[in-house]
Formats: C-alpha cells, structure tokens, sequence
C-alpha cells in the first residue's frame, strides 16, 4: 500500500482543493495549447502513429541501462569487452539469418553502429531494443562501433508544442556485419 495517494485532497474535496488548472480540475483539453494553433497540437491529446517504412521496419526503442548513468562509467574495462547488445524478437531474427550473439550493424538514413543480436522472446515483434550509454566512437567509414543508438535518432523535436527527444519513434534495419572490428577497438 502506498502513503502518498495522488491528488488525493483533490479527489476528496475538489471544491475546497482545485488543482493549478484554469478550471481547478483535470483537463482533457486545453484552450492555451489550442490557442497556439499548432497544426500537431490541438489542444487535446492525440495520437500520431509511428511512420511507416519499408526500408527501416524495426522500431527502436533505448532504454536507459541499469550499469550506469547515461555514458557515465563507459571508461570501466568491461565496458569495452563487450558489443552493445541489440535485443530481437526470434521471428526477427530468423527473417534476417541472425543467430544469437552474431554481430550486426543497426541502421538507417541518420546513421549506423554495430551491436550483438541477442534474440528475447518478450520483445515485441517489429521492435528492436538498444541501451544508451556509449560513447561515440566511428570507424573510418563512419560507422559507431560503440553501439551508440543516439547515431540513429533524428535530431527533431516530438513536437512543435514538446520539443522532447523523439528517441522512440524510428526506424531501423538489422543486418549481419562481415567486418573485422572488435569491442576494444572503441
């Protein structure tokens, strides 16, 4: 059980302990973000699906890693032992020929890095899933041999209203590396 219930003086007296809104109450719908008249703002929530894209089908997403913040601690030993991992549903997988642990180069128009396959059944099929956290280091062709999905991204705001990261809607391809790089090259 929980000790902090949200808004919970709210839920029980709104009257007597409206909310920081123009209303005191939740808001679905905002008259000053629709006031801005921003064409994929509107005032309310919407939803805007992901683009769709033959070339790069997988989505990308990034998580955080649970071994260090950001690309803090990059510079442990181990840090350089070891690919990025890029973790892939098995029906992914073996509809590009990759077997656990192959390496494998992540791309797209933005860019490219390479990673090790490790295939995981509770990944969501279409969805490919790299940690964050390395430190960029290309190869003369340009390619990250850190793994660093941030070579993926687009530097583009998730809205014109938001301006967040929109670190979890693109596209990527998967395919098999043939190179001759190793982790402790970066």
């Amino acid at each position: 059980e929980f000790d902090n219930v949200p808004f919970e003086a709210f839920r029980k007296t709104p009257n007597y302990n409206p909310l920081a809104t123009p209303s005191g109450k939740i808001e679905i719908y905002s008259l000053a973000i629709a006031g801005f008249e921003y064409d994929d703002v509107p005032g309310h929530p919407v939803f805007h699906p992901p683009s769709k894209d033959n070339e790069y089908p997988l989505r990308l997403t990034s998580p955080q890693p649970g071994n260090k913040l950001h690309s803090q601690l990059q510079s442990a030993i181990e840090d350089h032992q070891y690919f990025n991992t890029v973790r892939m549903h098995p029906k992914d997988a073996i509809s590009r020929k990759l077997q656990d642990q192959d390496q494998v180069i992540v791309c797209n128009a933005n860019g490219s890095c390479l990673a090790q396959v490790l295939i995981a059944s509770e990944i969501k099929q279409g969805v490919v899933s790299m940690v964050t956290g390395s430190w960029y280091a290309p190869a003369p062709d340009g390619v990250d041999i850190s793994g660093n999905p941030n070579v993926l991204t687009k530097d583009c705001g998730t809205s014109r209203l938001g301006q967040g990261a929109a670190a979890h809607n693109v596209g990527v391809e998967v395919k098999k590396f043939h190179g001759s790089l190793s982790p402790s090259s970066h």
